[in-house]
């Protein structure tokens, strides 16, 4: 890769693929020289540099045989569909996600720039795999149309093209970089996310210092519910966030009581709670651990009610709520499994739905049990 000298992309309006392809190549060699063509036969002469391992012909080259880096051909490769798929309106079918000339050039030389496996996958998962889509026609992202600004106007004409392509490429290569540092520092602090204190059998994670968190705990602490960390803006105080159900959602594990959402209740020591409901701010670490408990406490009551209620109607097995299973067996009793013990509850009144009131009385303990004979 040291020997790699030039680049090839092609000329005239530009896109995210080919500049950052560009980004990508100055990163292994800062001087790279960059060729921007489509004419076959200046392309033809680069292809024994190609051959040698000197030269990359990215984004273009299928038309004379050099497909390595290109995706115009009609057998381009296409990601695994763990990656995504594409919902083609024209034959109403689920595709997988094509590739094209940066995210080829990633898969082959972006664990260089990321040699942890996670690290990799998440350049890829938050930028590569973007730009993936929208050049191929399968989905739109904002840093893709920010750099398709860039090409010059009708007005400005084609003289503006190779400096326009240059200040394009200025944004590409500072944001790869960030990105490229970003996904290597969230990687390497996932042992100190592993060694951080869990409460309440690891649904509360609490760390001393922030670390760039979400993401791993997403993929692979499936039990946290809510983490707790120093606040970056006010000294003494915490953050309470919730746990996101997968990478870069800001849909959690669990909630706030939506009435909270900016009227934080301060009487709990809650100084600020966020309009979208996913992040708070709590003057005391004690106080955050208490209001997540009670956060947890509360949506347990709020699923085992709704599974409750949606069972009813539906009689069918219904998924766990906590650590509350419910299946509706007819319409006088329900099987309930709570804390391993398999229970019947009478919670059906003169055989009418008593759903609200179980909610009320707390279904955990309130509801009339009869052990299983």
């Amino acid at each position: 890769m040291s020997s790699l000298n030039t680049i090839i992309v092609h000329s005239s309006i530009f896109h995210a693929d080919d500049v950052f392809s560009v980004a990508l190549a100055r990163q292994i060699n800062p001087d790279i020289m960059v060729v921007r063509t489509v004419d076959p036969e200046v392309l033809k002469e680069y292809v024994p540099a190609v051959e040698q391992g000197t030269a990359l012909m990215v984004d273009v080259g299928a038309a004379i045989g050099q497909t390595r880096f290109d995706h115009h051909q009609l057998d381009c490769r296409r990601r695994p569909l763990s990656d995504g798929t594409y919902h083609n309106p024209e034959t109403d079918e689920d595709e997988a996600i094509k590739y094209c000339g940066f995210g080829l050039m990633w898969e082959a030389f972006g664990r260089t720039f990321c040699p942890l496996e996670r690290a990799f996958r998440k350049v890829e998962r938050d930028l590569v795999i973007p730009i993936d889509r929208t050049d191929n026609g399968q989905g739109d992202n904002l840093l893709s149309s920010a750099i398709k600004q860039f090409n010059p106007t009708y007005k400005e004409g084609k003289a503006a093209e190779n400096d326009s392509f240059w200040n394009a490429e200025a944004i590409a290569e500072a944001s790869l970089k960030r990105y490229i540092i970003s996904a290597n520092a969230a990687a390497e602090a996932e042992e100190d996310i592993r060694k951080s204190r869990q409460l309440d059998d690891g649904q509360i994670l609490v760390l001393e210092e922030h670390r760039p968190w979400e993401a791993f705990v997403a993929e692979e602490m499936p039990l946290v519910k809510w983490c707790i960390y120093p606040s970056g803006r006010n000294k003494g105080r915490w953050n309470l966030q919730k746990a996101p159900l997968e990478p870069g959602s800001k849909i959690g594990r669990c909630k706030f009581p939506q009435e909270w959402c900016g009227n934080p209740p301060t009487e709990r020591g809650m100084t600020f709670c966020h309009i979208g409901n996913w992040l708070a701010e709590i003057d005391t670490l004690e106080h955050a651990v208490a209001i997540a408990r009670y956060c947890i406490a509360e949506q347990k009551k709020e699923d085992a009610y709704e599974f409750l209620l949606n069972g009813y109607h539906r009689k069918q097995v219904l998924t766990t709520a906590g650590n509350i299973h419910l299946l509706v067996e007819n319409e006088e009793y329900v099987w309930v499994w709570a804390d391993g013990f398999p229970r019947k509850s009478i919670g059906w009144y003169d055989n009418g739905f008593n759903g609200p009131f179980l909610l009320e009385k707390e279904l955990r303990e309130y509801v009339w049990w009869h052990y299983q004979a």
